[in-house]
């Protein structure tokens, strides 16, 4: 299996790709040549199924934004695990790790948001997804893994617009309706409706504000064909608060359209608590890439100062309000580059831990440097992406020695693996200490 999920075989001594085959299955595949020395294959039919392959769960059968899921539970969290282990062992020396089981997903309907195209069915609007390597976006009704009550509020969003005769985006028309977002917690629903240009019109509104469960209305106008970001300057609140509320743990926080926040709040935690584990009491502690503070507020309760620092000042300022409505007052948050404000810091203070959460995209040589050379005594990777952090670790393992390691399963059904890691400073000629 693949790092993305697709299976893996090999023809004339190169590895072919092939999304929605499993290990242990005769495969009937059409083969082109990809970009390297490799082969993308294409599965026509299945010839001799896996042992592990059940009947499909979701009704979509065209959308491949599940990997696995048609693969029994237990089957993931074994390929999820030797994929981490191998990632890891790919680019850092991994022999006196301790790598502990992946942490199981409680939940099936585990995500909280809704990031979806808008496209049409039959005539009818309806949510999209795109499919893997395609700008096309194919309908999906129902998706597995969104949290049931997200569907049903989407359904009743989805009935207003048809009611209405929206217009969707079309390239050669200025104006229409692109994406739907919408999250919540408790019964309480964050509506966003991204758009080429502002169009919703007032009648729409109203209808919209008569779903009891949808609380805030935002619409964000977006031109970019293939944007990065649905909020630019161009958005206006429509409704309702400007943010909603959610509880984790003992905590509660406050979500503006733009604040991420992660999608499995019930893993997440588990994730948060274990970084918080490695901690002792009173220590002075760095949260970087710290976002809305919710993990911070979490390490706030062992260490003696949690200092957090995000480059997005939104987010930043969400992040103050969230600690001072939990009353939390052993934590600063720092608007700025990563990397630029811990060499800035430690000019004034030395970090005991120094916690990292970074995008996707791994930390980068400004950070990996400014954490080589900061003299904290412990990191806390919490990761993302196992081939960001094995390359990451790679590197901290020049200065930091890696003692173990945790993959947590946030997103079921596909092959994302989240993690854990714990590194203590090495002892020795040539160390910080």
């Amino acid at each position: 299996m693949g790092i993305n999920g697709e299976g893996i075989a090999y023809y004339q001594r190169k590895p072919v790709f092939i999304p929605g085959a499993f290990v242990h299955e005769t495969v009937d595949v059409s083969l082109k040549q990809g970009e390297g020395n490799y082969y993308e294959g294409t599965l026509n039919r299945l010839l001799l199924r896996s042992e592990e392959r059940i009947r499909r769960k979701c009704p979509n059968s065209l959308c491949d934004g599940c990997p696995f899921i048609e693969m029994t539970y237990e089957a993931q969290l074994e390929y999820k695990t030797e994929i981490f282990k191998e990632t890891l062992e790919r680019y850092c020396d991994t022999e006196n790790v301790l790598l502990n089981p992946v942490e199981e997903n409680p939940l099936r309907h585990y995500r909280n948001m809704i990031k979806l195209p808008l496209t049409l069915k039959k005539g009818k609007i309806t949510l999209g997804s795109f499919q893997n390597g395609s700008n096309r976006a194919i309908a999906i009704h129902e998706c597995y893994v969104q949290d049931e009550r997200l569907n049903s509020v989407a359904d009743q969003v989805l009935q207003v617009l048809n009611a209405d005769q929206c217009r969707l985006y079309q390239r050669n028309k200025e104006e229409g309706l692109r994406y739907l977002l919408l999250r919540g917690f408790e019964e309480e629903y964050q509506l966003t409706l991204v758009s080429s240009s502002q169009c919703l019109t007032d009648k729409t509104i109203e209808k919209l504000r008569e779903i009891k469960e949808i609380v805030s209305i935002y619409e964000s106008a977006v031109t970019d064909r293939q944007p990065k970001t649905f909020f630019k300057k161009d958005i206006r609140h429509l409704y309702g608060r400007r943010k909603i509320k959610c509880r984790m743990g003992e905590y509660t926080f406050f979500l503006s359209p733009s604040a991420f926040f992660q999608l499995n709040i019930v893993q997440a935690e588990k994730m948060y608590r274990l970084a918080a584990s490695y901690l002792e009491k009173g220590e002075n502690v760095l949260d970087a890439y710290c976002g809305i503070g919710s993990m911070t507020l979490f390490l706030a309760e062992t260490a003696g100062k949690v200092t957090g620092v995000e480059n997005n000042y939104q987010a930043i300022a969400d992040a103050k309000k969230n600690a001072e409505y939990n009353h939390i007052n052993n934590v600063e948050f720092i608007a700025g580059d990563a990397a630029a404000k811990l060499k800035m810091l430690n000019k004034k203070t030395k970090f005991d831990t120094i916690v990292l959460d970074p995008p996707r995209s791994g930390l980068d040589d400004s950070m990996l440097d400014a954490l080589m050379d900061s003299g904290a005594d412990k990191i806390v990777y919490v990761s993302c992406n196992p081939a960001t952090l094995a390359k990451n670790l790679q590197i901290l393992q020049n200065r930091y020695e890696v003692r173990e390691t945790t993959p947590f399963d946030l997103f079921s059904e596909t092959a994302l693996i989240e993690s854990v890691s714990y590194l203590k400073r090495k002892r020795g000629k040539g160390m910080h200490k």
